[in-house]
């Protein structure tokens, strides 16, 4: 992963370069014509389009014969997310993770950038702009936030002492009904309908367990990577299955240990 480890470095300055160029200027300034459904409750902004359109070109730049798969470009043409099952190195980029958030002017947003080869994440980075932190994430090298070493501290034993960040609108009626009600149980449950914000609570143990029904390589790929590196775990409580940036399986729990994730996938899951 040498080369994994010499772009870590890089990727993240141009990721803060990029987000500060393009997003920040945008935030609580964009006009109604800068916003629109790119599918039924789904928003792309101004700033979306953008961001990607720098960072595509910029991340194949910083190493030469990759790819990418950006969420627009994805929107745009589904075929591109094929890339991820091919033998290249791909550059996964959500450019603006919490796009709703960030068209109300509310401050839970974020950019994502995850750098995949042969189907497995190798380095992951989630820029928050507004809190000027980087955390970022190298197959076998650790996680850093703002370039220092971040382990994920061991959770309360206890549920009723946990912080959780269950976003279960997107799961099938009966499993949300269920989730909705024993979310009770936890000491709090805030998701900030961000998966950038949600990853980097995790990784500073101010929630102990995030909870996703959409499973897609752009919210995802660079934030697992970032908790298992840091000591967390993460698999679908539906099936299973470890994570994967080019897995079509719903549902994705991420803790701060395999235990509590063995322990919240029965409270949450089983009758």
């Amino acid at each position: 992963m040498t080369l994994a480890v010499d772009l870590r470095a890089p990727v993240g300055t141009l990721l803060a370069e990029m987000a500060l160029r393009e997003l920040l200027p945008r935030f609580r300034n964009l006009a109604a014509g800068d916003i629109r459904e790119k599918a039924p409750n789904d928003l792309v902004t101004a700033a979306d389009l953008a961001m990607e359109a720098a960072l595509t070109p910029a991340l194949e730049a910083l190493l030469p014969g990759s790819t990418t798969v950006g969420e627009e470009a994805v929107a745009a043409d589904p075929a591109v997310r094929d890339r991820l099952a091919s033998d290249a190195w791909v550059w996964v980029i959500d450019p603006l993770d919490g796009t709703a958030n960030f068209a109300r002017g509310n401050e839970n947003f974020g950019a994502i950038v995850a750098l995949v080869h042969r189907g497995e994440t190798v380095g992951g980075w989630i820029f928050d702009p507004l809190a000027d932190l980087m955390a970022s994430a190298v197959k076998g090298h650790g996680t850093q936030i703002n370039g220092a070493p971040v382990a994920i501290a061991a959770p309360p034993l206890a549920v009723t002492d946990q912080h959780a960040a269950l976003s279960v609108r997107f799961f099938p009626p009966d499993h949300r009904q269920r989730l909705t009600g024993r979310a009770t149980e936890f000491a709090s449950n805030a998701p900030r309908y961000s998966a950038a914000k949600d990853y980097v609570r995790l990784l500073r143990g101010e929630a102990h367990l995030a909870l996703f029904y959409r499973t897609l390589p752009w919210d995802h790929a660079a934030g697992v990577l970032l908790v298992e590196e840091a000591g967390g775990y993460a698999a679908s409580p539906l099936t299973g299955k470890a994570y994967g940036p080019a897995s079509a399986d719903p549902g994705l729990l991420i803790a701060a240990r395999e235990a509590q994730w063995q322990a919240a996938r029965a409270m949450l899951f089983e009758e």
